[in-house]
């Protein structure tokens, strides 16, 4: 879930690594140039329009959980699920962006866009 809130909502570019991915760019200082680091992968494939009353922490848990159980398996996404929501009501707590980006990364979730809680995608 790490993955999927830094990448959705403070800006940082990372991708699901391995522990000896991770250790081999911290002792060169430098990082492979693939997945997610690169614009064109950071693209949503998945559109999500909330019409729920989101008033409650767990609505948001809820939400990320219904959108990665909607994946089917003979989709084609390589870099995962990353869903476009749009819907969600204009104010939400740091507790419930964390609890959507948790829940959606149970499924493979490496990103999301929230409409008026994440940047625009690329």
């Amino acid at each position: 879930n790490a993955v999927c809130f830094s990448n959705s909502y403070t800006g940082l570019v990372t991708n699901r690594e391995s522990g000896l991915s991770a250790l081999a760019t911290a002792l060169t200082g430098w990082a492979p140039r693939w997945g997610l680091h690169l614009d064109e992968n950071r693209q949503p494939n998945i559109l999500v329009n909330v019409e729920a009353d989101m008033s409650d922490l767990a609505d948001w848990s809820v939400l990320g959980d219904w959108v990665g159980k909607q994946v089917q398996s003979d989709w084609n996404l390589p870099w995962g699920p990353m869903p476009y929501i749009i819907g969600l009501p204009t104010w939400a707590s740091f507790e419930m962006k964390k609890a959507l980006a948790a829940a959606a990364a149970n499924y493979g979730c490496p990103m999301l866009w929230a409409e008026g809680h994440t940047v625009s995608p690329p």
